[in-house]
C-alpha cells in the first residue's frame, strides 16, 4: 500500500472514531460508514477497481436510453 493510501486510511479512521456528534443525520452517516469501513477504500488495494462508478453509470444510461427508444410504441408522439 502506498503512503498516500495509508494516510487516507488513517484520516478515515480518525473521523470514524469521533464519539461526540450532535446531529442525528451525521450520527446515522457515521454509523453507516463504520459498518462499511472495509468497502470504502477497496479501490486503493485493488488495481482493477475504479475509484468511481462514472464509467459504469454512463454505460447504463446509454443502454437505458436505447431501450426506451426501442420500446416506445410506434406512432405515438414523445414529449420533449
Amino acid at each position: 500500500m502506498s503512503l498516500a493510501a495509508a494516510v487516507l486510511e488513517n484520516r478515515l479512521d480518525v473521523l470514524l472514531c469521533r464519539a461526540a456528534v450532535r446531529h442525528h443525520g451525521n450520527r446515522t452517516l457515521l454509523a453507516h460508514l463504520r459498518r462499511e469501513r472495509g468497502a470504502l477504500v477497496t479501490f486503493l488495494g485493488e488495481p482493477g477497481i475504479p475509484p468511481t462508478r462514472q464509467e459504469i453509470d454512463g454505460a447504463l444510461i446509454v443502454e437505458a436510453a436505447s431501450r426506451a427508444v426501442e420500446l416506445w410504441p410506434e406512432g405515438e408522439q414523445r414529449e420533449t
